[in-house]
């Protein structure tokens, strides 16, 4: 059974209860991460920074995850992705902006990295001057490495892709595992991007007794989400289809002018009920600081 974690652990929570327990009582929770962004910033910290400025934005847009299912992250991270974001057609994530990408437990990438959730972050020129003129879009996925205090991000210009923007010089001081890391979870990233617009790779999070049900799947999503149930899968159904074994993608252009990339299997098909796909690729966590 494919598991993802559930309650995403959060580098700036972790920050916030260093804030001495005097000031703390007295402060609201987003006055606790205010503080220390400020703290961040001032510091000079600027790659913790992005980390916590992408999990309190993720916060205020209501936690929005994918839940990416192993077939397709494994796919992914094998599969050359010279696009740029400026490219990919719009989904859900442009309006979000953050969301949280979490990958199955026990996956290729965790296995080896030991990572299995990141954050992605969009905005107008956030990430470089030259995106900013350009009025492009810019990317950046920043994540919590192997233990909460090692973190490392990285941003995508408009005119770039992550292919070509995921390496450090010989230079830097990572190591061969984080660059190797980074480079695999960008694939990821730029993946589900491009496969957010698809509704082919979509799957609600039902209740379980309304799985299976054939009452309008708008009024069982509804009831879903009225429960707090409120979440997205990717792969799910090529998880289940025996064609998909070794899932393999690539881009093929369409659009007037071919000049929207989007990710298609070369060998297979999507099987199983497609009343039950739709084109909204994101989910809600539950969050742990309110209380029923």
């Amino acid at each position: 059974m494919v598991k993802f974690i559930e309650n995403t652990p959060l580098h700036l929570s972790s920050l916030t209860n260093q804030i001495p327990s005097a000031a703390r009582n007295s402060m609201t929770t987003e006055d606790k991460d205010y503080k220390v962004l400020s703290i961040l910033l001032s510091a000079g910290k600027f790659t913790e920074y992005n980390l916590c400025a992408s999990e309190f934005k993720w916060k205020k847009e209501g936690r929005p995850f994918f839940n990416v299912y192993p077939r397709v992250s494994d796919a992914l991270a094998r599969t050359q992705l010279n696009v740029v974001p400026d490219s990919i057609e719009k989904s859900i994530i442009h309006k979000l902006k953050t969301i949280c990408i979490k990958l199955p437990i026990g996956s290729e990438i965790e296995k080896k990295y030991g990572v299995s959730w990141f954050f992605m972050s969009l905005s107008d020129g956030r990430w470089s001057q030259t995106a900013a003129k350009l009025g492009g879009l810019s990317a950046g996925l920043s994540i919590a490495w192997q233990s909460p205090v090692n973190v490392f991000s990285w941003g995508i210009e408009t005119t770039s892709s992550f292919d070509s923007s995921c390496w450090k010089l010989p230079n830097s001081d990572e190591s061969l595992d984080e660059v190797n890391c980074r480079y695999h979870l960008a694939r990821i990233a730029l993946g589900v991007m491009m496969l957010a617009a698809d509704p082919d790779y979509i799957k609600p999070v039902l209740l379980k007794a309304d799985e299976g049900k054939t009452t309008p799947i708008e009024e069982r999503i509804a009831r879903a989400k009225n429960r707090g149930v409120y979440g997205f899968t990717i792969g799910e159904e090529i998880e289940r289809c025996p064609h998909f074994r070794r899932p393999h993608f690539a881009i093929r252009w369409t659009g007037k002018g071919a000049e929207i990339p989007k990710l298609v299997p070369v060998k297979g098909a999507v099987v199983g009920d497609k009343k039950l796909l739709t084109s909204v690729p994101t989910g809600f966590e539950d969050d742990p600081e309110i209380k029923p």
